[in-house]
């Protein structure tokens, strides 16, 4: 079993990813609109699919690591706030 150190790096791991990847997304989605590029425009919904099974993993980590390991204190705070960052950026990305 992992230990709860390498949950909490796992999961700021993929969250650091999908900060990444939604920033690739914004800024694709900015050129798109202004050079009203098609193909980059497809590009972008294409990788959408990835951001939305990045955030469904996430939670899922997220959730198993609220039970496996009963985190009180900094652990709950870190696992609850990625769970909201996660959120949100699902919903920019």
């Amino acid at each position: 079993m992992i230990n709860i150190e390498e949950q909490r790096s796992n999961l700021s791991q993929n969250c650091e990813e999908m900060l990444n990847l939604c920033k690739i997304q914004v800024e694709n989605a900015y050129e798109t609109f202004i050079a009203f590029d098609t193909d980059l425009a497809e590009d972008v919904i294409i990788k959408e699919t990835r951001i939305n099974a990045l955030d469904l993993k996430i939670e899922k980590d997220t959730d198993q690591f609220i039970a496996l390991y009963n985190p009180v204190a900094t652990d709950l705070r870190f696992a609850l706030a990625l769970l909201k960052i996660n959120y949100n950026l699902e919903r920019i990305g």
